[in-house]
């Protein structure tokens, strides 16, 4: 959502609401990368948002239902090869918001954070402790960046 701030300025406050809800990795995704180019589009976020909420609903629902059956066993995700699904949907994502060498920094440090907090710590906190690593690296880097800009004068 953050993110999408400088893209919405003036979003009233009664839209808000409807534009967090469908605020999800894949939306949000293809249309921030449409915002950087100049053509985004508050509509087309809400309708491919909407549709991938309905998507979501309605699949979970079809698990619900189908939980006595096969997806009752723990273990189905991985031998049915879904529990991939979420790395594919990371790599497609990163493609599409990869911005060119700039990101390798950022996406190192996160990276590497990631995998040493994965590997030192029990739990899910190698996902936090990799994005604030990378969220922070990439924030001192542009900062930099602008400290050493050469300012524009006028003579």
């Amino acid at each position: 959502g953050a993110a999408l701030q400088p893209h919405l300025p003036r979003l009233p406050w009664y839209v808000q609401p409807a534009i967090w809800h469908v605020t999800v990795d894949q939306n949000w995704a293809v249309n921030i990368a449409e915002y950087r180019r100049g053509r985004g589009d508050r509509g087309k976020f809400l309708g491919g948002g909407s549709v991938m909420v309905l998507i979501w609903s309605a699949s979970t629902l079809l698990g619900h239902l189908a939980a006595a059956g096969v997806l009752s066993d723990p273990t189905a995700a991985r031998r049915l090869g879904l529990d991939f699904v979420g790395i594919a949907v990371f790599v497609v994502v990163a493609t599409i918001l990869f911005r060119g060498k700039r990101d390798f920094g950022p996406w190192g440090v996160a990276m590497g954070a990631a995998f040493a907090t994965k590997w030192l710590v029990a739990g899910n906190w190698y996902i936090v402790i990799g994005g604030l690593a990378g969220g922070l690296f990439g924030a001192w880097q542009d900062m930099r960046q602008l400290k050493h800009k050469p300012h524009d004068r006028e003579s």
